[in-house]
């Protein structure tokens, strides 16, 4: 065990979607041109920590920490659905506006792209 890192877009990706609970007016992004699909980088492992999840990176041996809310989308992509899927399930499990959840999903995409542990595929 080299580090321990926590993926700042996943802690805010839960507290966002949890405080900010509720619906607004705002419309919902479209969907980029973007791959829409995601897989898991073949070098990192999922351990599963009661509601949340560490990812590990066999190859720089870091932890990265997934809060609840980050551990469903991370499940629910690695399970081949789709970011519009995802966003629909989602969003009929949180309590949260459709366009706050999209920025904070696509936050958190973000933040395990740059990681290297998640890749969009066509």
């Amino acid at each position: 065990m080299r580090g321990e890192a926590e993926l700042c877009g996943a802690a805010e990706f839960y507290h966002s979607a949890r405080a900010r609970a509720g619906y607004d007016d705002a419309p919902m992004p479209q969907p980029s041109s973007r791959p829409e699909r995601f897989q898991p980088n073949p070098r990192v492992r999922l351990r599963e920590l009661a509601d949340e999840a560490v990812l590990l990176d066999l190859e720089s041996g870091t932890y990265y920490g997934l809060n609840a809310t980050g551990r469903r989308v991370w499940e629910l992509l690695a399970g081949g659905h789709s970011l519009t899927a995802t966003l629909a399930t989602m969003e009929s499990e949180l309590e949260v506006s459709a366009a706050t959840l999209r920025a904070d999903v696509e936050a958190l995409l973000s933040d395990l792209e740059r990681a290297g542990l998640l890749a969009r595929i066509d």
